[in-house]
């Protein structure tokens, strides 16, 4: 019986293991991947400024940012796991990362994931966006840069696969560049 206990123990230790480099590993190329600066074609997307096109941006926003940056668009705690870390999405208003994105900034964001440094933000479903038409694209932007400001107060990530290296400047969304 001692053996079978004892067999089983060591079973769950190397399992364990296994798991801890496993996620160790997950967590180093994680962050090399945040830090790697991509190359991108800048887009010129046409951004449209009449009221039915920014209605039409209203409709794609809600459809496609509201469960993320929250209702308002000032951003929410979107992951909160104590194994893995907390994460919120960033305030996308002009009292947030609105005030400092131009056009370029927006289409890069929505479309590749990649902040204005061209480093990619921890978590952006941007697979999810990158086929959306220029037309349509230019719509979610027009509407979001005419949203109102709205403060809030949103805490910094916590990714504790990170904890003893560090989440790159800006690389989640806030924004760091002025």
């Amino acid at each position: 019986m001692k053996k079978i206990i004892k067999r089983i123990g060591i079973s769950i230790l190397a399992l364990l293991g296994l798991l801890l480099v496993v996620a160790g590993s997950m967590g180093l190329m994680g962050q090399r991947d945040l830090n790697k600066t991509r190359a991108i074609q800048s887009q010129q997307v046409n951004i449209p400024t009449d009221s039915a096109s920014i209605a039409a941006g209203q409709r794609w926003a809600t459809v496609l940012c509201t469960g993320c940056h929250g209702e308002n668009y000032a951003g929410s705690k979107f992951m909160d796991v104590p194994a893995l870390g907390m994460v919120c999405a960033p305030n996308l208003t002009p009292a947030g990362v609105g005030r400092y994105y131009r056009d370029a900034d927006w289409v890069r964001a929505i479309r590749y994931g990649l902040n204005p440094q061209n480093k990619a933000f921890v978590i952006m479903p941007s697979e999810n966006f990158q086929y959306l038409s220029d037309e349509h694209l230019g719509q979610l932007t027009a509407y979001l840069k005419s949203l109102p400001p709205v403060r809030a107060d949103l805490a910094l990530p916590k990714l504790h696969f990170f904890e003893h290296g560090h989440v790159p400047s800006g690389g989640y969304g806030i924004a760091t560049y002025r």
